[in-house]
Parts: C-alpha cells; sequence; structure tokens
C-alpha cells in the first residue's frame, strides 16, 4: 500500500467497476420444495505465485436456494491438487454440519447431504479406508470426512470439471463463464426491464418470488399522480372547488360524528 505500482491502480479500478455494475443484482431466493442440502467444493493448487498456498471454494446450497459460500486461502500448502481438493472437502463438510445443527434446532432436519468435487483422487481417498505414506501429514482430516461418509452423515460424489460451480471462487474467468456461474449463484438482476405506463417509466422490481411483480401496484402510482393533473385540466375551477369542498365537508362530517 505505502508503493502502489500502476497495474495495481488499474487492478483496484477494475474492481471498483465491477461493483458498480453489479449494484442492481442481488441474491434470489425462492421457496425450497423439500430442505436438501447440496454443496460444491473446488480448490486450485499453488496459485498464489508468493508462496504457493492453494484457495479453496465451496457454496451450500438449500433447496435452490445459495445460503453459504467461501474462497479462503488454505494455511498450509497443499503438495499435490489432490490435497489441495481434499482440504476444500474438509471445509465443506464442516460448513454442512453448522448449517445441519441449525436446521436441526429449528426443527427442520434436512436430508442426507451431498457434496459434489471435480477431483476424483480426492473422492476415492475418501472412500478408501486405508492409510498411505503420502497422506500422513494431514490424516486428521482424512479420517474426519471418512467418519462422515461411513456413518451416512455425507455423500460424496464427483462433478465434471465442465460444471464445477465452485471455479467462480478458485480461478479467474473470463466475462462469459463469470457470468454463467453468476446466474448459477443465482445472482440475478433485482429490477427487470422497465415498463413504461402513460409515458411513466416504472422500475420492475423482482425480489424474489414472495414479491412478485405487481402490475396493479405499478398502475396505482401512475394514476395516483396523474389523477390531480388530469381533473385540473378538465374540470372547471368552480366545479373543482365545489368537488373539493363537498369531499372536505364530508370528511370533517364524518369525523365530527365518530366525536360524539
Amino acid at each position: 500500500m505505502h508503493n502502489p505500482q500502476y497495474h495495481q491502480w488499474n487492478a483496484v479500478k477494475r474492481i471498483l467497476r465491477y461493483l458498480a455494475g453489479i449494484t442492481t443484482h442481488g441474491l434470489h431466493l425462492r421457496r425450497p420444495s423439500q430442505l436438501t442440502l447440496n454443496a460444491f467444493a473446488d480448490a486450485d493448487w499453488g496459485f498464489d505465485p508468493d508462496n504457493k498456498k492453494s484457495t479453496s471454494g465451496l457454496v451450500v446450497y438449500l433447496g435452490s436456494n445459495l445460503i453459504a459460500w467461501l474462497s479462503k486461502k488454505q494455511k498450509v500448502v497443499s503438495r499435490s491438487s489432490t490435497e489441495a481438493e481434499y482440504r476444500s472437502i474438509v471445509a465443506t463438510l464442516a460448513e454442512l454440519k453448522w448449517i445441519q445443527n441449525l436446521l436441526t434446532e429449528l426443527h427442520l432436519p434436512p436430508t442426507l447431504p451431498t457434496t459434489r468435487s471435480d477431483n476424483l483422487g480426492a473422492i476415492l481417498l475418501a472412500s478408501n479406508p486405508i492409510m498411505h505414506s503420502k497422506t500422513k501429514h494431514f490424516e486428521l482430516d482424512l479420517h474426519f470426512v471418512r467418519d462422515a461418509i461411513q456413518q451416512k452423515q455425507l455423500q460424496l460424489l464427483h462433478v465434471p470439471a465442465t460444471l464445477q460451480i465452485v471455479d467462480i471462487f478458485t480461478k479467474p474467468l473470463s466475462a462469459g463463464p463469470f457470468s454463467t456461474l453468476s446466474h448459477k449463484l443465482m445472482i440475478l438482476p433485482l429490477i427487470g426491464p422497465t415498463k413504461l405506463i402513460m409515458g411513466m417509466s416504472i422500475d420492475n422490481y423482482q425480489w424474489h418470488e414472495f414479491f412478485p411483480e405487481n402490475e396493479t401496484h405499478n398502475i396505482c402510482i401512475v394514476i395516483a399522480i396523474w389523477a390531480p393533473v388530469i381533473l385540473v385540466y378538465f374540470m372547471d375551477t368552480q366545479i373543482w372547488y365545489a368537488t373539493y369542498a363537498t369531499l372536505f365537508g364530508g370528511i370533517v362530517g364524518a369525523f365530527s360524528h365518530l366525536g360524539e
């Protein structure tokens, strides 16, 4: 920070442009049909040029709703891509256990959670009870996942690398794949296409299915704005004052009657 370079300044400006471009986006939520926990785990391998530490990423869905996500540099250097991926599975399992405990306290016990990884080596390592000399330096993590699988607390599945959602948290992506994965994370525009009603632009807010687009509400807004203008334009001044006096007198009379 004490001696920023031009490439660092350009990176900061790119971040600011990105933030300015997603001010109308947000996380969409839908009512889940069932309480199923589905997670994706992924990691790069030694991508940090300074210390060669890997970055773990995970996402957790409750039904179709994204409820947890993480992108964090691992604390130790992984000696292989399988080890890096396995550490991300460990982090995902820890997150799933916390969410399961929370749902159980709310009397909403979920079904058997699933975690998907694109590394076959890590999946086979979790399913194989045999210990190897190459894995003894992360033996505790190894048993943490194996124990959960054996006790039917976790289902570990393979997902093709082309369908791995967590790439958005672990790898630099171009605009196309980044936009595609953002949509899969349910990061969508909060404001739909602007509509014109009687010459006025009405924003179409689409937060989630509990607050869908309300056409009647939009029309009422326009009527409330334009009604006084139309009345003044088409009605004679004396008729307008007479109508106003009648309405005002009726309101005063009603309150007077209530006070008796």
